[in-house]
């Protein structure tokens, strides 16, 4: 018999308010084993951001979104994803930051996120 996880959190993240300050922000465990509860903040970082971000002490993290489960997931991002893969290069991934409260803002950076649509079939038939 599987067990329910009391506080609900997952390795699937999922959006949530901050319920100290209302910001948008996704929480979820930061990896498949060994992993840390996480709160992040829901804006994409640029470069900048994400320097800006590490030298006041926050970390970063990639918030990908994971087509063939539908669901967004996050993950540390070590010294070597930072200088390997930098904010915006990946499709589907997005550069993001610890959440705190009432931090000033960071630079951000158009999301490359994009999630499927659905798909309509077009029939001679009517729906009806």
């Amino acid at each position: 018999m599987r067990k329910r996880n009391p506080d609900g959190i997952a390795r699937a993240a999922r959006a949530q308010a901050c319920s100290r300050c209302g910001a948008c922000t996704f929480r979820g465990l930061d990896a498949d084993a060994g992993a840390f509860a996480v709160r992040v903040d829901a804006y994409p970082l640029d470069a900048a951001g994400e320097l800006l971000a590490l030298v006041a002490g926050r970390r970063t993290y990639t918030l990908r979104w994971i087509p063939g489960r539908a669901r967004y997931e996050i993950d540390r991002r070590e010294s070597l994803d930072i200088e390997s893969h930098p904010p915006g290069e990946d499709v589907n991934a997005d550069v993001v930051a610890v959440h705190q409260c009432n931090a000033a803002p960071l630079p951000r950076a158009r999301t490359t996120i994009q999630r499927a649509r659905k798909r309509v079939m077009l029939t001679d038939e009517p729906p009806f």
